[in-house]
């Protein structure tokens, strides 16, 4: 299963120098980068926010680029966790012998790990 529906190509992120990050889709051909962009291949931009004098909060210049760099691989690692689901129910499959393949896909997909990764896909590809 991939997300063809998502924003092709890789996603990066494009140090503005605003102290702001922006995640978007592969670089034009022509290497247009930053504000000039196409407003369209932008994905989702981090702010650096110094914190309020009264509240607080507020995030760093590394924890907004920490941030921007999982948002541009939130794709990828979906992409792999279902890879690796694929696999790992391909090799439950083959250990389990003679059993009724419907007998171990249900047992495949109670597995405790196997759970947690359909959860997280629901969490991401559904909310």
């Amino acid at each position: 299963m991939r997300l063809d529906n998502r924003t092709p190509g890789e996603w990066v992120v494009e140090d503005l120098g605003i102290n702001c990050f922006l995640i978007s889709g592969e670089v034009e051909q022509d290497g247009t980068t930053g504000p000039e962009r196409d407003y369209y291949n932008r994905i989702a931009s981090v702010t650096q926010r110094d914190p309020h004098p009264t509240h607080g909060g507020g995030i760093s210049r590394a924890e907004a680029l920490a941030n921007a760099r999982a948002m541009a691989q939130a794709k990828n690692l979906l992409n792999d966790l279902l890879t690796v689901l694929a696999e790992c129910k391909e090799m439950f499959v083959t250990a389990a012998g003679e059993r009724p393949y419907e007998d171990v896909l249900s047992d495949f997909e109670q597995q405790p790990y196997v759970r947690l990764a359909r959860e997280s896909i629901r969490k991401a590809t559904h909310g």
